[in-house]
């Protein structure tokens, strides 16, 4: 499934994807301006340093899965926030630091990598790494870590535990 969101830009002939992950749902209505700022996507993002000295130390997992994708050491985690919106050409780009850097097509370099928790790859934390590195004035960020968070329109679990169902 992390190859086929890599390809998305390969699936429509949208100027935006929209991702939301299976583990979760909309809790109310939603509409295309909730994930926009001035015709930009938003993208939330919060520092690696950050997240690993304050929040959860094993966060560092999803900058090591970028670094040995792309070759370069992210600054910022971008799975900050479902639903993701990027630009196609986010996709294209994405694929070729992969494939620059790995040697390998996107499709082999994410079937060599490890696929059960921790994944050694990781697609949105490489589309957002991508994203704030070659298009970066193209998005609308938001940091999390100075409180820059905007209201949430869904209920979110976690695909690698049982998590307690909402009432």
């Amino acid at each position: 499934h992390e190859h086929v969101i890599m390809c998305s830009d390969e699936f429509t002939d949208a100027d935006f994807v929209c991702h939301i992950d299976s583990d979760c749902m909309f809790t109310e209505p939603v509409t295309p301006e909730d994930y926009f700022v001035n015709g930009k996507p938003i993208l939330v993002h919060a520092s690696f340093h950050w997240l690993v000295t304050e929040q959860q130390a094993n966060l560092g997992m999803w900058q090591v899965a970028v670094e040995k994708a792309v070759g370069w050491v992210p600054s910022e985690e971008t799975m900050r926030r479902h639903p993701a919106v990027h630009y196609r050409k986010t996709y294209a780009k994405a694929r070729e630091c992969i494939e620059a850097h790995t040697k390998m097509s996107c499709a082999d370099y994410i079937k060599s990598c490890e696929n059960s928790f921790p994944q050694t790859f990781a697609e949105f934390p490489t589309l957002g790494a991508v994203a704030w590195k070659y298009f970066h004035d193209d998005y609308h960020w938001l940091d999390q870590g100075k409180g820059e968070f905007p209201r949430s329109k869904l209920t979110q679990w976690w695909t690698h535990q049982s998590p307690e169902l909402p009432q």
